[in-house]
């Protein structure tokens, strides 16, 4: 058993040399930054890769305990390019606007295969999550799966599950017991890409689980699941060339379902870990 902190549990985040690379990172990043945003009407995959650097210094800011304020600066303009790109995507041929550090862009929508894959879109939806953007999530939800499954990285059918699962959770009208018999279907060993198994199995299998102790109030069974699944992010994460994956460093995934828990089930989280800061969660910013 964990030893206990508190009455909390404490599960220590694996550590990595390019933490150490923050200054560099974000010297490069606050110089070319400028130079990008003046090029978004030319060349609208910028939506896609900024959502990308702005969530990677997201991760490099908290991790080496910068200020809160630029730490989710980082985290919010993740969320606006992410939106902005699957706007982009869901809309071809309609003018569309969207706001980003307080300048508004006009673009028209096309068809696009590169940063279109659901990894993108999930990261984008659970950056909303974390920052509370409602309007944000109903952008995201009129993403029609078409999107996903055109991509360049193409989604798998468990993918498109999870992603209505996600969706579900927004939308009265789901019937949210098929939706995790789609994953459960999906996520069979006997049909899932062997490549794809760890990383579903220790990430994203975690988050249904703890989606369906949310949505029925028990909150005990969530603080047992989320240990469970801080366990399997650690694991995942620091093992291999994983180790030096700003992706492990903070859980976007469990940080979203905690704040979800926290805001609509007034859920008390048990578990402590610096992949999922408190600060975040509880909207301390």
């Amino acid at each position: 058993m964990e030893p206990k902190i508190n009455n909390r549990y404490m599960i220590e985040r694996h550590s990595s040399d390019l933490v150490k690379g923050y200054e560099t990172k974000e010297h490069i990043y606050n110089r070319v930054y400028p130079v990008v945003t003046e090029h978004i009407h030319s060349n609208p995959e910028i939506l896609g890769t900024q959502t990308t650097e702005a969530l990677a210094m997201f991760a490099f800011s908290e991790t080496n305990h910068k200020p809160k304020d630029s730490t989710i600066l980082f985290l919010r303009r993740g969320r606006d390019y992410g939106i902005a790109n699957f706007m982009y995507g869901s809309n071809p041929g309609l003018e569309f606007e969207f706001v980003i550090d307080d300048t508004t862009y006009h673009l028209v929508g096309n068809k696009a295969s590169a940063y279109m894959h659901s990894a993108l879109w999930i990261k984008t939806f659970y950056a909303c999550l974390i920052t509370r953007t409602q309007n944000g999530i109903q952008q995201l939800l009129k993403t029609p799966n078409e999107v996903f499954l055109n991509a360049n990285i193409k989604a798998n059918s468990f993918d498109i599950a999870f992603v209505n699962l996600l969706k579900g959770l927004f939308d009265s009208s789901a019937n949210m017991g098929d939706l995790f018999q789609k994953i459960l279907a999906t996520s069979d060993p006997e049909v899932l890409e062997i490549e794809r198994q760890n990383y579903i199995y220790d990430i994203s299998i975690p988050i249904t689980k703890l989606i369906h102790d949310l949505l029925r109030n028990d909150e005990e069974g969530f603080n047992q699941e989320l240990q469970a699944a801080l366990e399997a992010h650690k694991k995942f994460w620091s093992k291999g060339r994983e180790v030096d994956n700003y992706r492990g460093w903070v859980s976007l995934p469990l940080l979203a379902i905690c704040a979800l828990a926290v805001d609509h089930k007034n859920f008390t989280i048990t578990v402590e870990s610096e992949y999922i800061p408190k600060w975040l969660y509880e909207k301390d910013f």
